[in-house]
């Protein structure tokens, strides 16, 4: 180790279980249709849980970010994820106005 840094007011990026869960929060929750319908459209199937995704999940920091509605009022201090989804071996699928807050298991549309 070279060298050694602390920061306040930052969170490390969302772990591969954590977009999984950010994923399934999204698939189960009424803003999730556009996620299903473009899955269905591209596949034929239902989507029915984050298996058939590759998912990529980036932090949500709210109001550092410049536009948080009052639902992700909480993020920076409560766990907020962004993802970018695909089908595996298939189309991307546009859900990057979406944030999921981990925290209070909620999602929220941003704009």
């Amino acid at each position: 180790m070279e060298a050694t840094d602390t920061q306040r007011g930052v969170q490390p990026p969302p772990s591969e279980a954590e977009a999984v869960e950010a994923a399934r929060l999204l698939i189960a929750d009424p803003l999730g249709a556009g996620l299903r319908q473009d899955y269905r459209h591209a596949t034929g199937h239902d989507l029915t849980g984050p298996d058939p995704l590759a998912v990529t999940g980036f932090v949500y920091r709210g109001r550092a970010e410049g536009d948080a509605p009052g639902a992700l009022a909480a993020c920076g201090p409560h766990r907020c994820v962004r993802l970018f989804t695909k089908v595996k071996n298939g189309p991307w699928i546009d859900t990057r106005r979406l944030v999921i807050d981990l925290s209070a298991r909620t999602v929220a549309r941003l704009g």
